[in-house]
């Protein structure tokens, strides 16, 4: 099972800083918000701004600033490709789901290669045209 490692970095700091702050604490206790959506607002004002990469405190700032108002919109489908800094613990099911994919990769290039091989080969036991 894949874990959205960018979703569960912006609820720990989320959860952290509604434990730092009461206030907050209770802007992140509105029924018209969610984290899904949160994401969402995060990832269409990213694609926005035309910029490749953020420091995490911006990126932090926007989930704050969603939760923060009321009135803003949130795309209803956003697709984007996430990276994101520091060290990832992976489980041992994503570890293993890891190496099978790699394995099956690995033999279907050597599958691969052999079929070149064996096309670059001239049958055997199959005379060749002369000219003579």
């Amino acid at each position: 099972m894949k874990k959205d490692h960018f979703k569960i970095a912006i609820e720990k700091y989320l959860n952290q800083r509604a434990q730092e702050d009461s206030l907050f604490s209770e802007t992140l206790k509105k029924e018209n918000k969610n984290l899904d959506d949160c994401i969402k607002y995060i990832l269409s004002e990213v694609k926005k701004s035309g910029r490749q990469a953020f420091e995490d405190n911006e990126i932090y700032q926007l989930a704050v600033h969603y939760y923060d108002e009321d009135d803003l919109s949130v795309p209803s489908n956003i697709s984007a490709k996430v990276v994101i800094g520091g060290t990832i613990e992976f489980s041992e099911e994503d570890k293993a789901l890891a190496r099978k994919q790699a394995f099956e990769k690995l033999v279907d290039e050597e599958k691969e290669k052999l079929k070149r091989k064996n096309l670059k080969k001239p049958a055997e036991n199959v005379p060749l045209p002369t000219l003579f």
